[in-house]
């Protein structure tokens, strides 16, 4: 598997305890590469700092959207991602819990 190339990004998150919950998931899946924006860890001032070597970007959304992204099936978005991570970095952006991402962060 190319779990060295899949890397989760959490922007602006709030509360520690979220963050500890992705640790433990990703732990559970052999996946190792965590990026906070405005916290610490590995540190990214900007979004683009966190993201910028991806191939391949997927952000998460907990609602319908009308924008000009498309949206497709959790399963089929993990499929994706682990075909993409054999041929380099791929990034799951989650945003903060209160806002998540806004549509600037995914523009």
């Amino acid at each position: 598997m190319y779990a060295a190339n899949i890397r989760f990004v959490l922007v602006g998150t709030q509360h520690p305890g979220n963050i500890g919950a992705v640790a433990r998931a990703m732990k559970n899946m052999a996946l190792e590469r965590l990026v906070l924006q405005e916290l610490q860890m590995q540190r990214a001032e900007r979004l683009d700092t966190a993201i910028g070597d991806c191939g391949l970007v997927i952000a998460t959304t907990a609602r319908e959207r009308e924008h000009n992204h498309r949206v497709i099936d959790v399963r089929d978005a993990a499929q994706r991602i682990v075909r993409e991570a054999a041929s380099g970095p791929v990034a799951v952006l989650f945003g903060a819990e209160r806002t998540g991402l806004s549509n600037g962060e995914i523009d």
